[in-house]
């Protein structure tokens, strides 16, 4: 049996219509079950998996006090009757086959007696107006690194991509792996850093590879604007203090440096301090460039905006490494960075 795994807050419309792919799958020669984990109240979720279940294709929803992603994909961890588990994220639509498609590769591989985890490809829904940040995010490594999966490497089904890219927005294992692992890291209760936390005690663990099947494939339906996008950094630069502090050895592979050092967090602290007023100036030209239609922008200007937004990228990340460093609560400033979008707008 595969049990399709999707954690869920607040976002009811968008996972009825996830649901709604996963009950148009094949799913011939195996069988399967939905199980979503709610993050907090209901709001519509049990309706929509009440709306979309099937004798062929049952799907079911938990609701449970509100704890963050690892929290609640663990509560449905322990639900799950599948031999292997299917990860998604409540804003993907399955394409056709995607099912059968993490099946054939798990079972090939427990043939083989080889555990891996096994990635599924994930292309940004396209969204008209299409600005300059939409192609940034579906071209460029902003979010993931779907980008550089290409070429033999992509083509080769045993090249291993690294726990690095254990996404769990279309990712599927064994379900022994993740328990036996003790499942996600509670620990992480934001969204950042717990699926890769994740599948890098998986690799430590089993030796399990990362594996990528371009045919197991989801549409993603999540469409960032500028202050959001901006606002994610921050949090990551926050929770990678976070991460060392209860993940250490992740976090000393995944970092060139300790996030807990303490060299490291006061020149975060002096950066973020020292660079504030470049950082709004770069702030402001990127909000203003992001929400301007890609039209025909090529890729050597997409690379150029890329890299002007790495910079934003850089001093945001610091900001939140300083706070944390500070004993401060993961707040994003928000209301900064909207002052200056405005500014921008205004002008």
């Amino acid at each position: 049996m595969l049990s399709v795994l999707i954690p869920t807050c607040g976002r009811p419309d968008l996972l009825d219509r996830c649901l709604r792919s996963i009950a148009e799958q094949c799913v011939e020669g195996f069988t399967v079950e939905v199980i979503v984990g709610i993050d907090g109240e209901d709001t519509g979720e049990v309706a929509s998996a009440v709306r979309w279940s099937s004798e062929r294709i049952p799907m079911r929803a938990m609701e449970a006090p509100h704890a963050g992603p690892a929290a609640t994909r663990n509560r449905i961890v322990r639900e799950a009757s599948g031999q292997t588990l299917l990860f998604l994220n409540d804003d993907v639509f399955a394409s056709p086959g995607l099912l059968a498609a993490h099946v054939e590769a798990q079972r090939g591989l427990d043939e083989q007696g080889n555990v891996a985890m096994v990635l599924g490809s994930a292309p940004w829904a396209i969204v008209q107006p299409d600005r300059v940040i939409d192609r940034l995010t579906r071209e460029t490594s902003l979010i993931f690194f779907y980008d550089q999966m290409t070429g033999d490497k992509a083509n080769d089904p045993d090249h291993d991509w690294g726990w690095r890219h254990s996404w769990t927005l279309n990712l599927s294992l064994p379900a022994r792996c993740a328990r036996e692992v003790g499942g996600f890291n509670e620990g992480m209760q934001l969204p950042v850093y717990e699926d890769i936390e994740f599948g890098f005690r998986v690799r430590e663990r089993f030796g399990a590879p990362t594996l990528y099947r371009q045919g197991a494939g989801v549409i993603h339906h999540h469409r960032y604007e500028p202050i959001g996008l901006l606002a994610r950094e921050y949090i990551l630069g926050h929770q990678s203090h976070r991460l060392a502090a209860i993940a250490p050895a992740c976090a000393d592979e995944f970092f060139p440096k300790s996030p807990l050092d303490e060299q490291v967090i006061d020149a975060a602290k002096d950066q973020s301090l020292r660079d504030r007023a470049e950082a709004a100036e770069m702030i402001r030209r990127f909000v203003d460039e992001a929400l301007a239609p890609s039209g025909d922008l090529d890729q050597g200007q997409l690379r150029s905006c890329f890299q002007r937004y790495a910079q934003c990228r850089q001093c945001l990340r610091q900001m939140g490494l300083a706070d944390a460093g500070r004993g401060g609560a993961c707040v994003p400033p928000i209301q900064w960075m909207e002052e200056l979008a405005a500014h921008t707008a205004m002008n």
